[in-house]
């Protein structure tokens, strides 16, 4: 308890307030009957930090409005013990599961499904973006500990709508991934010193829609029979399509996260939904 008086005192000077003398000689006391041992764990070091805003406060509500000078910043005994009983029905501040930070989007879409009890299980293992869950399989869905079968159903089904769109997406986003500058076949081949193989690719109908599919045995069919040459074309395929899949990823993960409200079971109100339905009945009752 002396420690915290002592915290107290050096706050109220940092802050600029002082206290009257029955509350320099009480404060201890005020604080030990007021709080508990578990209490004051609890709060830790925000302990004395409330108890002076708490004591501000009711300093504020009985000064009379033209007080002045000293007792814009004096506390009185009566001040902190009126304080000291926040406590009692104030909850301190939670500190979050580390394991739990980053994790939003997944836990309001698990609310939004009625599966709220299993969002700490899948943030907790690692699912704390809405793409991450289009991987599950229903033997995931058990092991991390949903088993009922009614809500590994709706699991499941929250899971196909999102490889759903997470699908619709990429095929969206094809062809916002092809280099600007780069206008046709030709050009992209002599960007990569392989114009010689321009002929192969243009009798084959070879182009961006289907480039990224190529396979090292798809370019033999194509007449690129040797090793070398066979193997220099297909890093450069393998390269450009990693790094174009790479960018529609991070587009599509982000554009999933932006629309994660969508994603919601059919007749669930939307939140919107609700609150224009509240503001017509406050309308109508403005009326009555």
């Amino acid at each position: 308890m002396p420690e915290l008086v002592t915290i107290v005192g050096l706050k109220m000077t940092s802050k600029g307030y002082k206290l009257t003398p029955d509350a320099t000689a009480s404060i201890g006391a005020i604080i030990d009957k007021g709080t508990t041992v578990e209490l004051r764990s609890k709060y830790n070091g925000r302990l004395t930090d409330n108890l002076l805003q708490w004591a501000s406060d009711e300093m504020n509500q009985r000064l009379p409005l033209d007080a002045s000078g000293d007792d814009l910043v004096t506390l009185s005994k009566a001040d902190l013990e009126k304080a000291v009983v926040r406590f009692v029905t104030a909850k301190p501040p939670v500190k979050q599961d580390p394991l739990l930070l980053g994790g939003e989007k997944v836990t309001n879409q698990l609310n939004m499904w009625s599966l709220s009890q299993y969002a700490d299980l899948f943030v907790r293992a690692g699912y704390r973006n809405l793409s991450d869950l289009i991987e599950l399989q229903e033997r995931d869905v058990r092991a991390l500990g949903v088993s009922k079968d009614a809500d590994v159903r709706r699991m499941m089904q929250l899971v196909a709508r999102l490889r759903s769109e997470h699908s619709s997406l990429m095929q969206q986003m094809d062809a916002l991934y092809i280099e600007p500058d780069m206008v046709d076949m030709k050009t992209w081949l002599e960007a990569r010193g392989l114009a010689e193989f321009l002929p192969a690719f243009e009798k084959h109908r070879i182009d961006f829609e289907v480039l990224g599919d190529l396979s090292y045995e798809d370019l033999s069919e194509v007449g690129i029979k040797e090793v070398g040459p066979r193997r220099k074309v297909y890093r450069a395929i393998t390269h450009w399509r990693d790094e174009r899949d790479q960018k529609k990823e991070e587009a599509v993960r982000a554009r999933m996260e932006a629309t994660e409200t969508h994603h919601v079971p059919q007749g669930t109100p939307r939140l919107d939904d609700v609150t224009r339905r509240i503001m017509a009945l406050k309308a109508q009752q403005s009326f009555v």
